[in-house]
């Protein structure tokens, strides 16, 4: 998250997938989710796994949400959230799609299956961020 000096907030989303279609699907699905609610989103979409594991050091805040949208590798699950989420980190990450369904959500994971559901999750863990972030004691959602 990032703190303008107007008192203008930034969520950083991230965006994981290996097709072209998927990687703008997700951002118009993302733009269109702005203008319905009115979030400010720093939105990047990568073909990269290594660029979300660098934007988290390097961008002012890291990822407060990174959706992997595309199919994942079942053995790097695990990992991947682990590595992301290392604490003291806020980032949740969603897998969305279909292939993602049977994969458990806990802790910072999150699945999800549709674009409804998916715009549901993102308003709730964004709800938390803004108003955990006002809150000393907030330990997420």
């Amino acid at each position: 998250m990032q703190f303008k000096a107007t008192g203008e907030v930034k969520i950083n989303i991230a965006v994981l997938a290996y097709s072209n279609k998927l990687l703008w699907d997700c951002r118009n699905f993302l733009y269109a989710f702005m203008d319905k609610t009115n979030c400010n989103l720093g939105i990047t979409l990568t073909k990269n796994v290594d660029v979300i594991f660098r934007g988290m050091k390097f961008m002012p805040g890291g990822f407060d949400l990174v959706v992997v949208a595309d199919v994942f590798c079942e053995e790097k699950y695990d990992e991947f959230v682990n590595t992301i989420t290392k604490a003291p980190n806020h980032t949740r990450v969603f897998f969305f799609g279909e292939e993602h369904k049977n994969v458990k959500s806990m802790g910072s994971m999150i699945t999800v299956s549709s674009k409804e559901q998916l715009e549901k999750q993102l308003s709730k863990e964004i709800t938390g961020l803004l108003f955990g972030a006002s809150d000393i004691t907030y330990k997420g959602s």
